[in-house]
């Protein structure tokens, strides 16, 4: 017994550990996102009967202008929100709770009160409530205007409303870009990472608030400590360029630019030296404020040759490919990605990268050359009739099929595929309900009518009035 706890303490003891100061235990929480979505409230009467919800935020994330607000918003207001992200934004945006159309037959068709029964709202409520958080939680989508009006702005117009980043008012900051490539588990593993933030927090504070000659004074004392602190460095640049010195933050740039092309670390991962991802954040960032994309493509590539396995930087690649137009390394880099992690989303993105290049080419070469390869790749990995394995596919690939379908007008056999796959999707456990309702009736429609099939496109017309005496196109 007494060997076993003397193991023990060895054990424990190799453990590595890091004492906690007083300012780490007692400060408040370095960021937090709360929000609610509650106090559902049904209003209007017979058809015109619809519920809100009061979605109540509290943050200190500063890229939001409000630090508390409550705001009431429909279902339909959180569709708009997902159509917008996913325009816009370059995240899976999660989906919906379901729309429940059967709930919205007819009274006739019902013996209850459909939508509006209590423990419906409040199951929808729910939903909305995990949705909203997914969402606002993710960095790329706090920079969105979309998900600042539909969070911060009393009424939504939608006439008025213009797609766009939180470029000025609420910019895009150094703190926020830096969470948006925080990497926990280097963190935990090289606690020196989290005393470099730290040092930084200052320079933060003062970018926010745009007072960037005191940023500028508190990077210069903290420069004559440690002279080659790199992201202190990049953030200069930044400063500098919002100081209009563009020939010193040229320089300086150009200085980062020569560490961040080595394909080794200079130093230990940790190491206030190295290019890390606060580093090439910033420096990023400068690069696209000057619309130097193709800098930003080349400091990411790099990065990549030095962490191969890194998905963060294999991300940020791919973006910088996309604002570059560059679809075939696009393409490449998704292939990548997919490869490292399985993740179904990656995959398609290379399919998409694929076809998007039909625009830049002739439409020969489209039909012979990229539509028959993004199917070959769909075909590979999901729809393999051959295949004796069950691979597992979602709306996305399921959509992305019949896209590449359409686009080589093989009507037949996109109305095959949708006939033997529909019925799986509706049954799926997905919350996605437009997929059923839109595919279900309109699809078919389309489908058959461009197959030459008449007199079935007829039938289904017919039927599709009856269900909905409002739709006359």
């Amino acid at each position: 017994m007494a060997v076993t706890e003397s193991e023990n303490r060895r054990e424990i003891a190799r453990l590595p550990t890091r004492p906690i100061s007083l300012e780490d235990r007692y400060d408040p929480p370095a960021n937090f996102l709360e929000i609610e979505v509650l106090n559902p409230e049904t209003h209007g009467f017979a058809s015109k009967r619809y519920t809100d919800y009061e979605i109540r935020m509290k943050t200190n994330l500063p890229v939001f202008r409000l630090k508390e607000c409550t705001v009431r918003r429909r279902y339909s207001d959180f569709e708009w929100l997902r159509k917008e992200l996913e325009r816009d934004s370059k995240i899976v945006v999660p989906p919906l709770p379901t729309k429940a159309w059967k709930r919205q037959m007819p009274a006739f068709f019902r013996r209850d009160d459909g939508i509006f029964e209590d423990d419906f709202i409040d199951e929808r409520r729910k939903g909305l409530e995990q949705f909203i958080n997914k969402v606002a939680g993710h960095p790329l989508a706090q920079n969105e205007r979309s998900l600042h009006v539909f969070l911060q702005e009393t009424t939504i117009d939608h006439e008025k409303y213009v797609p766009g980043k939180m470029s000025s008012g609420v910019p895009l900051t150094p703190r926020t870009l830096a969470q948006s490539h925080h990497n926990d588990s280097q963190r935990i593993a090289n606690p020196r990472l989290e005393v470099n933030e730290r040092r930084l927090r200052p320079i933060y504070d003062f970018m926010e608030i745009h007072n960037y000659r005191k940023a500028l004074t508190e990077i210069e004392r903290l420069l004559k400590k440690q002279a080659h602190f790199t992201a202190c460095k990049a953030l200069k640049c930044l400063v500098l360029l919002k100081l209009d010195k563009h020939d010193e933050a040229s320089a300086l740039a150009n200085e980062l630019d020569t560490l961040a092309s080595a394909h080794t670390h200079a130093a230990p991962i940790g190491d206030a030296s190295n290019v890390d991802e606060n580093t090439l954040t910033f420096l990023s960032q400068y690069y696209k404020d000057l619309r130097q994309y193709d800098k930003v493509v080349s400091l990411y590539d790099n990065a990549t040759k030095r962490e191969p396995n890194s998905e963060e930087y294999l991300c940020s690649l791919f973006m910088a490919y996309v604002r570059m137009k560059d679809y075939k390394n696009q393409m490449l880099t998704a292939q990548k990605l997919y490869k490292l992690t399985r993740k179904t989303p990656y995959y398609n993105w290379a399919v998409i990268s694929v076809l998007l290049q039909i625009d830049e080419n002739a439409a020969q070469l489209a039909q012979t050359l990229y539509i028959p390869m993004a199917l070959k790749m769909l075909e590979k990995e999901f729809f393999d009739e051959n295949s004796q394995q069950t691979k597992s596919y979602g709306e996305m690939e399921c959509l992305l099929y019949l896209c590449t379908l359409e686009l080589k007008k093989d009507f037949p056999k996109a109305l095959t595929f949708l006939t033997k796959h529909l019925d799986g999707l509706i049954k799926s456990a997905t919350n996605e309900s437009m997929l059923p309702a839109y595919f279900a009736h309109e699809k078919p429609l389309i489908y058959n009518y461009k197959a030459g099939q008449f007199d079935e496109t007829y039938r289904l017309a017919k039927n599709f009035l009856k269900e909905d005496n409002y739709v006359w196109n």
